[in-house]
């Protein structure tokens, strides 16, 4: 079974999960049965659907050494063509789902990536063998065309305080017992896309500990159908499945979750980290670089809805030519193109990883693409609400547009110019009401790291020495000592005068 279908993916879910949604409780059978819980697993399938299309076959699937195919987003990636590869299937797929983040791997295959990563180094500095387990969990997944789901982001308790520190030792997942076979945790995490619809969690530590911390220094995979895990899922604004007023969540909703562990045990061979607390924030850090890609490159088919929403309201309306509009659209274009080429850069500048042998995005430029998409996105929706108008507030309902006595009052008084349907004008609105509402909003600004993440990170990965070289050379400070070779070498400037203090 290396490649599965839809089908066979959703049959695999149908086990003793257990699923908290809207106030009712599920398993992992009887979640079919909601149509809303039902929608977000159809979005996952389309994970499955789009890779055994004629059309998409070679993009997502691999043939292994033995001949036998496989999902190609569990290959370990080894060059920027693997990562641009990885980037437009991403982007084909939230293409397909409205310009959500679709597919059954999304997250959770850049945790598989952090894992092999971040493994390899602690074997070789530490002698234990978490690779190795690792690799056996990677074969297990292509082998069975498994789904999985990263948990990364634990609940937190008061943010002011450590792990080991915190009124509720539960605020953090932690290790509460150490058996010869494995480990017990306890704890939960919080913001998992899809955790409901998955054959495997990935967990990994979201933060750096201290030796203090030792017990949340852990990292393992487990199935959420196993006994003491309970997924609480977050409920979104669209409260039904209409596809006129809820275009984007009426026929897919990508949901998230708390994921609870209560006393949940974890087999030794599923245990990638246990305790070595100086490596927790490598294994944050390198999810970080892999998935800073994946949301820029699922958030370019998003710009792409946002982009096109706004230039139709525009030519509904007869003001496409008009100069403030132009100028607004104009700007839309030059936030979507820089967006996609700065995604670019950090997928075809690659760093090598010493330890694997594997690459990973250029974490500067993935920070600079995640902070430039989300530190501007407020400012083109404000471009699309004021393009859409007052009416994007006082819409009349769709149910209007099914009743016969309505529908050919509003498809000529919603009309613009000549021409033009006022039918299409109010699924242009309601699909701009959807692209605004508050989930897309705040998500846009807090997944795949807030903005003050990629701050840090810039600090962090900044060449502060090339710069002050720089600097130096061209004032002429030689008080400091050397100036690095880099710019020492370069030809003397200007030639005519050689300054001597």
């Amino acid at each position: 079974m290396a490649i599965r279908t839809a089908e066979e993916y959703m049959e695999s879910l149908k086990d003793e999960r257990v699923v908290y949604f809207d106030g009712k409780k599920y398993n992992g059978t009887t979640m079919f049965e909601d149509p809303i819980l039902k929608s977000g697993i159809e979005l996952c399938a389309m994970d499955y659907r789009v890779a055994q299309m004629p059309e998409y076959y070679d993009l997502f699937n691999e043939i292994d050494d033995d001949g036998t195919p496989y999902a190609f987003t569990f290959k370990p990636p080894t060059s920027s063509e693997d990562l641009m590869r990885r980037a437009e299937l991403i982007k084909t797929l939230s293409r397909v789902c409205v310009g959500l983040p679709g597919g059954a791997k999304f997250a959770g295959v850049d945790s598989l990536h952090a894992l092999t990563s971040v493994s390899h180094r602690i074997d070789a500095e530490l002698g234990t063998n978490y690779s190795e387990r690792v690799e056996l969990f990677r074969k297990s997944l292509k082998a069975n065309d498994s789904s999985l789901v990263m948990c990364m982001t634990d609940v937190k308790g008061d943010r002011h305080l450590r792990p080991h520190q915190q009124s509720n030792p539960d605020s953090y997942v932690h290790i509460v017992e150490e058996r010869p076979d494995g480990i017990v945790v306890s704890g939960a995490k919080n913001h998992i896309t899809y955790a409901p619809f998955t054959n495997e969690l990935v967990v990994l530590p979201c933060r750096n500990m201290t030796e203090k911390d030792k017990a949340y220094a852990v990292a393992f995979a487990i199935s959420p159908g196993t006994k003491g895990i309970k997924l609480i899922q977050a409920k979104h604004d669209a409260t039904n499945l209409d596809l006129i007023e809820h275009p984007i969540y009426g026929s897919r909703y990508g949901a998230d979750a708390i994921v609870v562990f209560d006393n949940v045990f974890i087999p030794m061979e599923r245990v990638f980290l246990k305790g070595e607390y100086e490596y927790a924030i490598e294994y944050t850090a390198m999810f970080t670089n892999f998935h800073r890609l994946s949301g820029d490159s699922y958030k370019i088919a998003d710009l792409e809805i946002i982009l096109g929403t706004a230039k139709l309201l525009s030519e509904y309306m007869g003001l496409e030519n008009a100069s403030h509009i132009k100028d607004k659209l104009s700007w839309l274009s030059f936030y979507a193109e820089t967006s996609q080429a700065l995604g670019h850069c950090a997928g075809q500048n690659p760093i090598r990883d010493e330890y694997s042998g594997m690459v990973y995005p250029n974490p500067m430029y993935s920070n600079c693409t995640k902070f430039f998409f989300a530190d501007n996105y407020h400012a083109a929706i404000k471009i699309l609400h004021d393009i859409a108008g007052g009416i994007l507030s006082t819409i009349p309902s769709p149910k209007d547009l099914y009743n016969s006595e309505t529908r050919g009052l509003l498809d000529k008084y919603m009309a613009g110019k000549a021409g033009s349907s006022g039918i299409a004008r109010m699924k242009a609105l309601y699909l701009a009401r959807e692209l605004t509402d508050g989930f897309r909003v705040s998500g846009t600004i807090h997944a795949e790291g807030s903005l003050y993440a990629q701050k840090l990170m810039f600090y962090a990965l900044a060449d502060w020495e090339g710069h002050k070289a720089a600097a130096r050379r061209c004032a002429h400070i030689t008080e400091d000592g050397p100036i690095r070779e880099d710019f020492a070498s370069l030809p003397k400037f200007p030639v005519w005068n050689d300054v001597k203090i």
